[in-house]
């Protein structure tokens, strides 16, 4: 029992902390959308971490081997990655700021935010390989035990309930001090997000091409 504790103990820490760079497509796609949409971007973070559950619990099962062994499932979802990437990007370059109670209001706004950061995080396998190597990490610095096979779940689930935690502070950061930004502010900040994000498939095209 306190094993099963432990392993979710960590995954909630490892979840947490590695979801704090604002680097990835959900991060950037939570800030775009958490000072005016906050039920879209709370959608956006439970679905990410959703998949991203999915892969840390692969990982415990040489799933990272197998994508290795066949690298063309890499340059079909790196490919797929472009795309998706590029078409999002092109969605915040153009998009323009809303009322704020329209968007507040949306309806369905969390279910589709679970639908888009689900399918966003589910398309880069490079999860699996980077849950693989924080545990790895972690484990090889002597700090903590290595974990069972039959601790992979609850570590998931660790690592899902870390992963929304942080988004969730990040969402309620956004909401308090975002609703001080003007109109222009935001669709400034939304463009910037977008040429990130074009920036992010133009990565993922380069590596489905170079392998």
């Amino acid at each position: 029992m306190a094993r099963l504790v432990f392993a979710v103990l960590l995954g909630a820490v490892m979840g947490f902390v590695g979801s704090i760079p604002v680097a990835g497509p959900i991060s950037l796609l939570v800030v775009a959308h958490g000072t005016r949409e906050s039920r879209l971007a709370l959608g956006v973070a439970v679905g990410g971490a959703v998949a991203e559950a999915v892969y840390a619990y692969a990982a415990f099962f040489g799933l990272a081997a197998l994508l290795t062994r066949y690298p063309h499932l890499q340059t079909a979802t790196r490919a797929l990655g472009a795309l998706t990437m590029t078409g999002l990007g092109l969605h915040f370059v153009r998009r323009r700021s809303k009322p704020a109670a329209a968007s507040f209001e949306a309806r369905g706004a969390f279910t589709r935010g679970v639908a888009l950061g689900f399918g966003v995080t589910i398309i880069n396998p490079a999860f699996i390989a980077t849950w693989s190597a924080a545990t790895t990490v972690v484990v090889s610095s002597g700090l903590v035990p290595a974990l069972r096979p039959t601790e992979a779940l609850p570590f998931a689930a660790g690592a899902l309930a870390g992963i929304v935690a942080w988004f969730s502070l990040l969402v309620a950061l956004l909401r308090r001090f975002g609703a001080a930004l003007s109109a222009g502010a935001l669709d400034r900040l939304v463009r910037l997000i977008g040429a990130a994000l074009l920036a992010l498939g133009a990565w993922f095209a380069w590596r489905a091409v170079t392998g």
